[in-house]
């Protein structure tokens, strides 16, 4: 296939974009789509880089419980909620955080927090 030059180049033919045309990508063999139509970046495992973030944010709080207490609390409602966009469980979070004495408009917002998951995944080579 030839590519259509440009600052976000498509494969001719499909609708893949090529953001980085510089990008080599000869070792990409396959690549798996949330259902939000993002990049799916793990497969397994996402509760355990969702619920200690989300337990360190309610430790932060002036009226949290014991962490062991919310660990429970919150890996239950991060079972509950997976398999949703992301979005939900930080709209979640954020109603916890205010339970706990904080205002919601102090946890950073819950758009950007929803990027915060992503600095704890393992690197890819």
């Amino acid at each position: 296939m030839e590519t259509v030059n440009g600052p976000a180049a498509s494969q001719v033919g499909t609708y893949i974009e090529i953001v980085n045309k510089n990008l080599k990508i000869g070792r990409i063999q396959s690549v798996l789509f949330d259902f939000d139509g993002t990049i799916s970046v793990i497969r397994e495992g996402w509760q355990d880089i969702m619920v200690p973030m989300m337990v360190e944010e309610l430790m932060k709080t002036p009226k949290h419980e014991d962490e062991a207490i919310l660990q429970d609390y919150v890996r239950e409602y991060v079972y509950l909620l997976t398999g949703k966009d992301t979005i939900y469980q930080m709209i979640r979070l954020a109603e916890e955080v205010e339970k706990r004495g904080l205002d919601r408009g102090r946890v950073r917002g819950s758009r950007r927090q929803g990027r915060r998951p992503h600095r704890r995944l393992p690197r890819l080579k």
